[in-house]
């Protein structure tokens, strides 16, 4: 099942940056597949991110993501820090919006030496599509 028919896919990501359908063996090593989980809008998911770690790098730990967010973040900007579902997908909650900032703005980090993605379930993107009209449609 692709993620273009999710639920996810029309609002938190964009469907070619979280397919879950398998790399192509031109991806390269770093290239792994994406599971997942719906993921909570509104009131619980407010000033919190969710990182999609490597599924083959697990089990993953509070050490791991702390390492990792230490470079990017002040940590006692951090509220909450645990595993979502899996134990590959990560939620961070900081204590206020603005402090989530610097991670919103990356798409990816590094966790224990793997590609780690940056999910911000609060990004909208929006596909427009342009129709155009023949001469003889449009009247005085």
């Amino acid at each position: 099942m692709s993620s273009e028919s999710s639920p996810q896919a029309a609002g938190a990501a964009a469907p070619d940056r979280f397919s879950r359908d398998p790399p192509s063996p031109s991806a390269g090593p770093s290239a792994y597949r994406t599971l997942l989980p719906t993921l909570p809008t509104g009131k619980l998911s407010e000033n919190a991110l969710f990182l999609h770690g490597d599924p083959s790098a697990r089990p993953y730990g509070v050490e791991d993501f702390a390492s990792a967010l230490e470079n990017i973040t002040d940590l006692r900007a951090i509220e909450c820090l645990g595993p979502f579902q899996y134990n590959h997908v990560w939620r961070v909650t900081f204590r206020a919006e603005n402090e989530m900032e610097a991670l919103a703005a990356r798409t990816e980090i590094v966790v224990k030496g793997r590609r780690c993605l940056v999910i911000n379930p609060h990004q909208r993107e929006v596909a427009v599509r342009c129709i155009g009209f023949h001469q003889g449609c449009l009247t005085n």
